[in-house]
């Protein structure tokens, strides 16, 4: 009898995945159940980030991604039990319409490991939303409303390795507040230039670094250097000369140094489609 239940209720459960992915797909969404390598994760650069995402040697996660403009806060408040279904989650809502209101839905969300907020009308109140995921590991809100001193907050978050943000929010404030999160060892930071660079060094545990569209001078390579445990260093879209390429590798000897562009990645999460 608890064996019938059991299929029963997987098999109910099975039903509303299949019927929740319909319906994210209806709306130009994707749902799918990714395995390493994927094209939302490739972006993130490292196998590291890929386990603790999944929360497995073997990275097998649920993946929610929208187009920008498609979802609202009305859409989350509806769907908060079929996403809380999802296993080792990873929710891309880049570029959509949601509010802090919208997040507040989702708090406390068990299976959410990684979420994409990047370049929504976020403020700094909704940070107060995203540190009720006890397992987030990987935050991006570059191109928000989020403020430098919002970031202090993130220091509640015990899991949170990876946080992709702007110049704006790589502040002397913010990198102080990162500096705080004890497990941060991946940072993602676009726009960069020399004064954001030169505060890194003020995180302790940073091991990943990867930069987009830096502004990057002769002063960047002494700041690379005074990141202790710095060991992969990637550049995405940066105005780097092969010669300048190899003098930072060459200054950092301990450290892999590549250089990739966004149409690379696309190249390569299109290939991994095929």
């Amino acid at each position: 009898m608890l064996l019938l239940a059991g299929l029963l209720a997987g098999g109910s459960w099975w039903w509303r995945s299949r019927q929740f992915t319909a319906q994210v797909e209806s709306m130009g969404g994707k749902h799918y159940q990714a395995k390493d390598p994927t094209p939302v994760t490739f972006a993130l650069a490292t196998e590291r980030l890929l386990k603790l995402i999944s929360g497995s040697e073997v990275p097998v996660f649920d993946v929610i991604e929208f187009t920008p403009g498609i979802i609202n806060d009305d859409w989350l408040r509806d769907n908060r039990s079929a996403i809380a279904d999802m296993s080792n989650l990873t929710l891309v809502m880049h570029g959509s319409r949601i509010t802090a209101t919208g997040l507040s839905y989702l708090n406390g969300l068990q299976c959410l490991h990684s979420i994409d907020l990047s370049d929504t009308g976020l403020a700094d109140s909704s940070l107060s939303h995203v540190v009720t995921h006890p397992n987030l590991v990987d935050l991006s809100i570059p191109g928000t409303g989020i403020s430098d001193t919002a970031l202090e907050v993130l220091s509640q978050m015990p899991h949170l390795v990876a946080v992709s943000i702007d110049s704006t929010q790589a502040t002397q404030t913010g990198i102080a507040h990162l500096a705080k999160c004890p497990k941060l060892e991946i940072l993602i930071l676009y726009d960069a230039n020399d004064g954001n660079i030169a505060q890194l060094h003020r995180l302790p545990g940073l091991n990943f670094l990867t930069l987009r569209n830096a502004q990057l001078s002769e002063n960047s390579l002494a700041s690379f250097k005074a990141i202790p445990k710095l060991t992969l260093l990637t550049f995405i879209d940066c105005d780097l000369s092969d010669e300048q390429l190899t003098q930072i590798q060459t200054g950092l000897p301990t450290c892999q140094v590549q250089r990739i562009t966004s149409q690379q990645i696309e190249e390569i999460e299109k290939s991994l489609l095929d």
